[in-house]
């Protein structure tokens, strides 16, 4: 009963494992989706602002 305890916590407690070249893509995906040219701090402040909404 103990393993199954277990088993059951690590499934809903642990991330889903991916690959590095999964990783690399992902953040080749966010990159290209983000608008060209230089970012200012007043656009990263909205952005994290507009995050946590």
């Amino acid at each position: 009963m103990n393993s199954e305890a277990i088993v059951c916590l690590e499934a809903v407690l642990l991330p889903n494992r991916t690959t590095a070249d999964e990783r690399l893509a992902r953040a080749c995906e966010l990159r290209a989706s983000l608008p060209r040219g230089p970012f200012t701090a007043a656009d990263i402040d909205a952005a994290k602002r507009a995050g946590r909404k």
